[in-house]
């Protein structure tokens, strides 16, 4: 007999087991419906290179001390009140401080093109008082970002690869 008055026939191995818990009126509770969604696929991925020292990513994230706040690591629907649906099929979840955790206030929706430009590899110049990225200073200025980069792989100083135009 079932708990929801049916009565139907079962292996009893099955029932000891606990692999036959109902008639088959009993169905999991899908708690979010998000589990294949590009938001669940960001959080969980985040927390596997984070927490999980066997994901190829751990050395990058979880090794470094980088980790995920003990309010999304408890669940996703806490991230995605947080974080909100991501605004386009460009974007990707980003920490805006590289060092820093996955937390509320230091993650947010960016696109790829953005997203390269906060990265540990930058190469990061001052110029003027302002500090930008090679991308950015090329985009800038008019110019391919190889171009700066041989410049200064030449010895050359930041002011003079900066302020130098390129040659037609």
């Amino acid at each position: 007999h079932c708990a929801c008055g049916l009565t139907t026939i079962v292996r009893l191995s099955h029932v000891l087991a606990g692999v036959t818990r109902s008639c088959g009126c009993f169905k999991p509770r899908r708690r979010h419906g998000m589990s294949t969604t590009p938001e669940y696929r960001a959080w969980n991925a985040a927390k596997q290179r984070c927490h999980a020292s066997r994901d190829r990513g751990f050395k990058n994230y979880g090794a470094r001390g980088i980790a995920m706040c003990d309010r999304w690591q408890q669940s996703f629907e806490n991230f995605i009140s947080d974080m909100g649906p991501r605004p386009s099929p460009d974007h990707t979840l980003e920490r805006l401080e590289n060092s820093g955790p996955y937390a509320p206030d230091n993650c947010a929706w960016r696109t790829w093109r953005e997203q390269s430009r906060n990265k540990r590899t930058n190469r990061l110049l001052t110029y003027c008082g302002e500090t930008l990225c090679v991308m950015d200073w090329a985009h800038r200025l008019g110019i391919q970002h190889h171009l700066l980069y041989c410049r200064l792989g030449r010895g050359w100083t930041v002011e003079r690869a900066l302020s130098t135009p390129a040659a037609r």
